[in-house]
């Protein structure tokens, strides 16, 4: 099985958000798998300027758009730590950077779009068999793949469209684009009976055409791919999926623990871990602890005088880490939780994220307020590592979570997470076992929450060690939800062959 992995931000080589970390490391997963996989991304200016090690290719993409014959060179390289190829598609005009100005951002992944399209066609040697596409960037994919060959000037080469996957991660972006990238894209209203109805409201819905168009469509955890059926969480789009209902399913993201692992972690002041084995005759997961409770504690004592906070390693320390995106990650009632609680109890906050320039300036100036309190307004790879290593708890209030890496990554290292009940916070972390959980939007509920840990970390020691060894010993890598997507790739196939 060939498969061409899509996606407009691959970690290490250029990341925004979590889907780098997944196209980063899933690719990894089917290869192991035996899937003959490539990934495939824009060559940005801040890509070349790693100087990475690429293999030159001879080959050139001839892409008509907006009137014009754009030329798209071809660069490989290999996924760090694997023999994963990835592909740069380099285009000056709409591939460099990625663009400020909203209906330029909409071009740019529209000429993206068409480059995928192109590309899977015409790379030499290669027939891939499935496109597995990420997010509303490339959602435009599976519509350009069923217009008739001569749309495309594919020369000698046969034209034989391979099935398509769309994996959703976030149903807040949906790509909506002026009419003109139709004119753009060399589109007709009339190539797809879809679009009349679609364009009807005078703008193209990227996503929505991804999902229509698509054979299979997933989203990143199974609560979410619930979630979406309802018009609160997808807008117009629910109606859409509901009629797709069949054909959407939900697999949970995983994390690479070869980066996240605090037994090797580079970033780390001090490594520390416990490793896992099963008894066979037992489900029952069985822990051998390397001294982890002093191995955070060191993290801790190292990240406080580092952020400029009162280096006490009994002092219960929260975090938050992440993209400061209003009401989607809980801002709101975090801010208020933590204005109330200080005036409650002894803990120490530390944020790091950037985002919203509102949020921004409230949390800097909660800083200056309270000496317990450390704001970082970047993002800083390292400096995330060292926080999940000597945090206690993280926090993830989010009014809607697709799936949520840092809960998953905040277990792997042993900082228990304080999370509300929705999308994939619901299907990873259990209250009281290897986190705390509350289920409505509210300040209140955050804060009661907060409570609980803070009373188990203060003075039911043998709970809270118990739950921490749980967390830690928690199985969220890529390699079981490697497969959940290795059957949606042999469905999605089968479907496509069906047509």
């Amino acid at each position: 099985m060939k498969v061409l992995f899509c996606s407009y931000e691959v970690a290490p080589f250029f990341k925004k958000g979590g889907l780098g970390d997944v196209a980063g490391s899933l690719p990894k997963a089917l290869a192991n798998l035996g899937v003959d996989i490539s990934v495939v991304m824009p060559d940005y200016d801040e890509v070349k300027s790693q100087k990475l090690k690429v293999k030159s290719q001879d080959q050139e993409l001839k892409i008509k758009f907006a009137g014009r014959e754009e030329i798209v060179r071809v660069d490989e390289s290999v996924l760090p730590g694997s023999e994963v190829p990835i592909f740069f598609l380099e285009n000056e005009r709409y591939l460099s950077e990625l663009k400020e100005d909203r209906n330029e951002n909409m071009e740019q992944f529209g000429f993206f779009s068409k480059a995928i399209a192109k590309f899977s066609q015409e790379h030499e040697n290669i027939g891939f068999d499935l496109v597995h596409l990420n997010d509303w960037h490339t959602a435009l994919v599976p519509l350009l793949l069923k217009l008739p060959k001569e749309k495309w000037e594919v020369g000698s080469g046969k034209w034989e469209r391979p099935a398509t996957l769309l994996t959703v991660h976030n149903f807040g972006h949906q790509g909506k684009a002026p009419l003109d990238l139709l004119n753009k894209l060399g589109i007709r209203q009339e190539d797809s009976k879809v679009l009349a109805w679609d364009t009807a409201d005078n703008d193209l819905e990227m996503l929505m055409e991804g999902i229509i168009h698509a054979d299979l469509v997933n989203t990143v955890s199974p609560t979410y791919a619930k979630e979406i059926m309802e018009s609160k969480v997808a807008g117009r789009l629910s109606e859409v999926l509901k009629g797709k209902e069949g054909r959407v399913k939900g697999i949970l993201n995983g994390i690479d623990y070869s980066v996240w692992n605090p037994e090797t972690d580079k970033y780390l002041a001090v490594n520390y871990g416990l490793s896992a084995k099963r008894k066979a005759q037992s489900a029952k997961l069985q822990l051998k602890t390397k001294n982890w409770r002093e191995g955070k504690r060191k993290n801790k004592l190292a990240l406080q005088e580092k952020l400029g906070l009162e280096t006490n390693g009994e002092m219960p320390l929260l975090a938050f880490v992440g993209r400061l995106a209003s009401k989607q990650k809980g801002l709101e009632i975090l801010y208020s939780a933590m204005i109330k609680l200080f005036k409650k109890a002894k803990f120490q906050f530390v944020l790091l994220g950037k985002g919203s320039q509102e949020w921004e300036e409230k949390f800097k100036k909660l800083a200056t307020k309270e000496k317990q309190v450390a704001t970082v307004i970047r993002f800083d790879e390292g400096l995330a590592h060292q926080i999940y290593a000597g945090a206690d708890f993280v926090l993830i209030p989010s009014q809607f979570e697709p799936c949520g890496l840092v809960q998953q990554i905040g277990m792997r290292y042993g900082a228990l997470p304080i999370v509300r009940k929705t999308g994939g916070l619901a299907d990873t972390v259990k209250d009281g076992i290897n986190g705390f959980v509350f289920e409505e939007y509210r300040t209140e509920a955050l804060i009661d929450c907060l409570k609980r840990g803070l009373q188990i970390f203060n003075f039911q020691f043998s709970i809270l060690n118990s739950m921490v060894e749980r967390a830690i010993g928690e199985n969220f890598s890529w390699k079981r939800s490697a497969k959940e997507y290795l059957k949606l790739y042999q469905k999605a196939i089968e479907i496509w062959k069906e047509r």
